[in-house]
C-alpha cells in the first residue's frame, strides 16, 4: 500500500496532469503562442479525482489479485512513472517552447501520447513488481484469451472505421465485386456486376474500371486481382454484406494472434510471448488491415501456420499437411507472396532434410495448389505466367530498391517502424539470436529471410507506394515474424530493467500511434498522399516540425541523401538510448520506466530542434498548411477562463484569441489528397462559429465566377456566391457553421482556381465548446426551405428539393429550426416511392412511426423545444424498393426507403 506522502504526491501529480491536459496551447498563424487554462478550483477537483483513481487502482490490485495471491499490492515503484507527466507543463513556460518547437506539441495530441506511454510503463512496472505467485495468479488460464483480445483490438478498429470515408476503399470494392460475382452469377466475369452496379450495396460511388483488364474475345471482363481473399470472405459476405466480410478478416486476425502467441510461448515463455504478441497485435499496420478486405491478414495467418504452428512439438501428418496448404495458399492470396512461399518451403525442408515422408507430406498439398494456381492463369489468360494480368506493364526494377527497401521500413508515410518503433528493435533480437547458438541462428534465418524476400519483392515494385494505403500494407503478411526476435530480446533482458523499459516506451509509442490513426479525424490520417509528408506527423505537430525530422523515401526517390542521413540520425539516437539504458544498473522497473520516458522525450525534442536548423534543402510548409486548430476546437470561455498570450506574456480575454488564429493556402502549399476536390486543396476542420474568408488573385488577375462553400466530404456546396472583382482586388465573404465540421473548403471551376494566389480564413467568433451541439461528423449538407440540413452518414441520397433515406438503414441528420414556426418544429413530407415501408422518425425526446404506401404523401411535424435552434433527427426505413426493378435506371441498385422533403 502507498504511504500517505506517496499517495498525496501521486494524487497531486495526476490532478495537475489532468488539469494541464484540459488546457490548450498553440502557436497562432501570426507566430505568437497562446494558451487557455482551466480555472483554479478545477485544479483542486482534479487532484481529488486523482486520489480517487489511485484508490480504485489500489483496491483492484490488493483486493482483486491479492485475494487469490497474497502479497500483491500497489507499490511506490508502480506510480513512479507518473513523474514523467510533469513534461506536460513545459509548453506553458514562457521561453522553452520557443527554442524547442516540439515542446509546444505536448499541449496537443502529443500530450496524449505521453499519457499513453506513462500508462503502459506504469502497468508494466506494476506487473513487474508483483510477487511471482501473484503474477501467475493474474495470468489467464489457457490461450483462448489471446484470440479474444486480438479480436477485440481488431473489432474495435472495425467498429470505428468500417464503413467510413476510407473503408471500403482502395482495392476492397474490387475484391468484393469478385465475391458478388461468385455468389450471384456463380462465375468470375465481373462486367455484368459492374453494369448492374452491384457494388452500390457497400460502395457509394461509381466504381471506375481502373483495376480491370481489357475485355477478352467474348467480351468477358475479369478482375486483375487475385481471387484468394474474395473466396475466403464469400461466406461472411453472403451472411452480412461488407460487415460480414470484414468480420471474417477479423476472425483470421484473431487466429493469427493465437498461433503467434503459442509459437512465441514455445520459444520463450508466456511473459516474452505476450510482449511479442502485443508488439504486433497493437501495431498500426496489423490493426488497420485487421478488418479490411485485403489479402494481408489471411496471408499473415498462412505464414504463421507454415512456420510456427505447433512449433517445438513433433510434427504430425496433420500439421505437415496444414503447413503445405498454407504454403500453397499464399500465391492465391497474392502473386507478390509467391517468392516468400518458395523461401519458406526451402526453410521447412531444411528443418528435416532426411525425413522424406515429412517433406512429401508438406510438398504434396503445396504443389497441388501451386499447379492449380498456374493452371488458373493459363485458363484465364492463355499463359501460366503470373504476370499475364498486368500485360506489358511490369514496373519492377532493382533500382527501385534504393528507395523502396528502406522506405518499407522507415518512410514516414508508409514505413512499419515509423508507426510502430518497437519493431525496429527486432534487429537487436536477431543479432542476439545469431550470437546465441546454432538453434538461434536457424530461428533468425527462418524469421528474417521470408520478411527480407517479401521486402525485396515489393520494394522493387512500385506498387509499394500505395497511394492512400495504410502504412506497412505490403509487409503485413510477414510482420508477425518480427515478434520472434522481439520476444527473444525481452526474455534475455530479464536482468536489464532499463532496457526493458525502453522497449515498453517504444511499445507505448506504437499503441499511441494506432489509437490516433483509428480515433482522430474520422480515420483520415490513415490516407497519405505519397507526397513525402505524413498526415499523422502534421496532426501531432502542426507545421513541419516532425515531418522534416522523419525520413521520407517517396517525395523524391532519386534524392535520398537526407532520408538516409535522417535514418542514421534516428539509428544513432536509438543506439545511444540503448547504450545508456545498458549502463543504468540496479534500477527498479518504475524508475527505469520514468528514465526511459523522459530520456526519449528529450532526445526527440533535441532532434526536432537541431535537424530543421541543419536542413537547407527544404523550406517547409510551417503552420500555414495546417487544417485544424486546437485553440479553436477547445475554445470555451467558461471552462477555460484564463487566456495567455506569450509574445509578450500577458493575460487577455478569451474571446480575443480566436481572431489571432488563421488558415492560409497558396498554390502547391497543401499537397495531401482530399476526399473531394476543393479550391487550392484547402480542407479545414472547423468548430461551430463565424468566419471570414478572403480570396486574393494572382498579380494582374481578376476573380470571376462562382464560389461554393463545401461543408462535408460529399454532396453539393452548402451555399454559393457570385464573384466578380477588379484586377488585383480580393474577394471577401463571411460564413457561419452551426456544427463542428471536419471538412470545410471552397469549390470553384478550374479557370477560377488558376487565378487564385492566396486564400485566408480567419475566425471572427467561436461558439463555446460546452454550448455546441455535438453530433457525428458532417458528411454532406443541403439547404431545404431556406434552412440548412446536415447529414451525418452515407445513408441518404441528397437531391435539390429533398433526399432519399436508404431502406433498412438509419439516417442521422440535423435540421435547422425556423424560429418563427408555430407550433415550433420542422415540417416534413414523406412518401415511399414504389415501395411499402414503415418509417420511424425520432429526436432525442420524441419518436413516431409512419406507414407509407406507393402514391401516398404523409405530412409530419417533428416537434422542437422552445430553445432548440438545431434539431437532431433519425429516420429509419424498415423496407424499401430498388429503382432498377421498378422502371428506373438499370444500374440503380440502391435500396431506397422513403423520400423526405422539408417544407416551410
Amino acid at each position: 500500500m502507498l504511504a500517505p506522502r506517496q499517495f498525496l504526491i501521486s494524487a497531486l501529480l495526476l490532478g495537475a496532469a489532468l488539469w494541464l491536459s484540459r488546457a490548450v496551447c498553440e502557436v497562432t498563424g501570426a507566430g505568437s503562442r497562446v494558451a487557455y487554462l482551466p480555472s483554479a478550483p478545477e485544479l483542486i477537483g482534479l487532484a481529488v479525482l486523482g486520489g480517487l483513481v489511485l484508490t480504485l487502482i489500489q483496491a483492484v490490485v490488493e483486493r482483486g489479485i491479492g485475494r487469490t495471491r497474497p502479497g500483491a499490492h500497489l507499490s511506490s515503484d508502480a506510480v513512479t512513472p507518473l513523474a514523467a507527466l510533469t513534461l506536460l507543463a513545459l509548453p506553458y513556460l514562457p521561453w522553452l517552447a520557443d527554442r524547442l518547437p516540439l515542446v509546444s506539441a505536448l499541449a496537443g495530441p502529443l500530450g496524449l501520447w505521453l499519457w499513453t506511454m506513462v500508462v503502459v510503463v506504469s502497468v508494466w512496472a506494476l506487473a513487474a513488481g508483483l510477487p511471482p505467485r501473484a503474477r501467475e495468479g493474474a495470468r489467464p488460464r489457457g490461450t483462448w484469451w489471446v484470440a479474444v483480445a486480438t479480436a477485440l483490438i481488431l473489432g474495435s478498429a472495425a467498429f470505428r472505421l468500417a464503413p467510413s470515408a476510407l473503408y471500403p476503399g482502395g482495392d476492397e470494392p474490387h475484391y468484393l465485386v469478385v465475391t458478388q460475382s461468385l455468389l450471384t452469377d456463380h462465375d468470375l466475369r465481373i462486367d455484368d456486376n459492374h453494369a448492374r452496379g452491384d457494388y452500390r450495396a457497400y460502395f457509394n460511388a461509381a466504381l471506375k474500371p481502373a483495376h480491370i483488364v481489357p475485355p477478352g474475345p467474348d467480351g468477358a471482363i475479369f478482375s486483375i486481382h487475385p481471387i484468394g481473399v474474395s473466396l475466403l470472405v464469400a461466406p461472411g459476405f453472403a451472411r452480412g454484406g461488407y460487415r460480414g466480410a470484414g468480420l471474417t478478416i477479423v476472425l483470421f486476425g484473431a487466429l493469427a494472434g493465437l498461433v503467434l502467441w503459442r509459437w512465441l510461448r514455445s520459444l520463450t515463455g508466456s511473459a516474452a510471448a505476450t510482449f511479442g504478441w502485443l508488439a504486433i497485435a497493437t501495431s498500426a499496420p496489423f490493426v488497420l488491415h485487421g478488418f479490411a478486405v485485403y489479402p494481408e491478414i489471411p496471408a499473415a495467418l498462412s505464414v504463421l501456420v507454415a512456420l510456427g504452428w505447433r512449433s517445438g512439438a513433433a510434427d504430425t501428418r496433420a500439421t505437415a499437411v496444414a503447413r503445405g496448404l498454407a504454403l500453397g495458399a499464399l500465391p492465391w492470396l497474392g502473386t507478390k507472396y509467391a517468392p516468400m512461399a518458395l523461401v519458406i518451403g526451402v526453410l521447412l525442408a531444411m528443418r528435416a532434410p532426411k525425413d522424406r515422408r515429412y517433406l512429401a507430406t508438406i510438398a504434396a498439398p503445396a504443389a497441388v495448389l501451386v499447379v492449380a494456381w498456374l493452371a488458373w492463369f493459363a485458363w484465364l489468360w492463355g499463359t501460366p505466367s503470373p504476370t499475364a494480368p498486368y500485360g506489358a506493364a511490369h514496373p519492377i526494377a532493382l533500382w527501385h530498391l534504393a528507395a523502396g527497401l528502406p522506405g518499407l521500413f522507415f518512410d514516414q508515410e508508409y514505413g512499419i517502424a515509423a508507426v510502430a518503433p518497437v519493431l525496429a528493435m527486432a534487429s537487436v533480437g536477431w543479432w542476439r539470436l545469431w550470437r546465441r547458438d546454432a538453434g538461434g541462428r536457424a530461428l533468425a534465418v527462418e524469421t528474417a529471410l521470408p520478411l527480407l524476400t517479401l521486402a525485396l519483392t515489393v520494394g522493387a515494385y512500385e506498387m509499394w507506394w500505395g497511394g492512400s494505403a495504410p502504412p506497412g500494407r505490403h509487409l503485413v503478411a510477414a510482420l508477425p515474424l518480427l515478434a520472434v526476435p522481439l520476444a527473444t530480446l525481452w526474455q534475455e533482458l530479464a536482468d536489464a530493467p532499463a532496457r526493458r523499459a525502453l522497449l515498453v516506451v517504444l511499445l507505448g509509442a506504437g499503441i499511441a500511434t494506432t489509437c490516433t490513426l483509428v480515433l482522430a479525424r474520422e480515420g483520415l490520417l490513415i490516407a497519405n498522399g505519397r507526397d513525402g509528408t505524413s498526415d499523422l506527423l502534421e496532426y501531432l505537430a502542426p507545421g513541419d516540425t516532425l515531418t522534416r525530422i522523419v525520413p521520407s523515401f517517396t517525395a523524391d526517390r532519386t534524392a535520398l541523401t537526407w532520408p538516409l542521413i535522417l535514418l542514421l540520425v534516428w539509428a544513432g539516437v536509438l543506439a545511444t538510448l540503448w547504450w545508456a539504458a545498458g549502463r543504468a544498473k540496479a534500477l527498479t522497473p518504475g524508475r527505469a520506466g520514468l528514465g526511459a520516458t523522459v530520456a526519449s522525450a528529450i532526445a526527440v525534442s533535441i532532434v526536432g530542434a537541431a535537424v530543421p536548423a541543419a536542413r537547407a534543402d527544404a523550406a517547409g510548409t510551417g503552420l500555414a498548411a495546417r487544417a485544424q486548430s486546437a485553440a479553436l476546437d477547445a475554445y470555451d470561455a467558461t471552462a477555460r477562463p484564463l487566456a495567455i498570450v506569450f509574445d509578450p506574456w500577458r493575460l487577455v480575454p478569451p474571446a480575443s484569441v480566436p481572431p489571432l488564429v488563421r488558415f492560409e493556402a497558396t498554390p502547391g502549399l497543401r499537397r495531401g489528397p482530399q476526399p473531394l476536390r476543393v479550391l487550392l486543396n484547402m480542407r479545414l476542420a472547423l468548430p461551430a462559429g463565424t468566419y471570414a474568408v478572403a480570396v486574393e488573385p494572382l498579380p494582374g488577375h481578376t476573380l470571376t465566377g462562382t464560389v461554393g462553400l463545401q461543408v462535408g466530404r460529399a454532396g453539393p456546396p452548402q451555399q454559393r456566391w457570385p464573384v466578380d472583382t477588379l484586377a488585383g482586388a480580393a474577394w471577401t465573404q463571411t460564413f457561419t457553421l452551426d456544427l463542428n465540421s471536419n471538412f470545410v473548403g471552397l469549390r470553384a471551376a478550374d479557370p477560377f482556381e488558376a487565378s487564385v494566389g492566396r486564400i485566408l480564413v480567419t475566425p471572427i467568433s467561436i461558439v463555446d465548446h460546452s454550448r455546441r451541439l455535438h453530433r457525428p461528423p458532417v458528411v454532406a449538407t443541403a439547404v431545404f426551405a431556406g434552412r440548412p440540413a446536415y447529414f451525418h452518414d452515407t445513408h441518404a441520397d441528397v437531391e435539390a428539393t429533398g433526399f432519399w433515406a436508404r431502406g433498412r438503414a438509419t439516417t442521422a441528420i440535423t435540421l435547422a429550426v425556423d424560429p418563427a414556426s408555430q407550433p415550433r418544429g420542422v415540417r416534413l413530407q414523406l412518401h415511399s416511392g414504389e415501395g411499402t415501408t414503415t418509417v420511424r422518425v425520432a429526436t432525442p425526446g420524441w419518436s413516431t412511426r409512419v406507414s407509407l404506401t406507393p402514391g401516398h404523401v404523409q405530412p409530419l411535424l417533428v416537434p422542437a423545444l422552445a430553445h432548440q435552434r438545431l434539431l437532431p433527427v433519425e429516420i429509419t426505413s424498415e423496407g424499401g424498393f430498388v429503382p432498377a426493378q421498378h422502371g428506373g435506371a438499370s444500374g440503380d441498385r440502391r435500396l431506397l426507403g422513403c423520400w423526405v422533403e422539408v417544407v416551410p
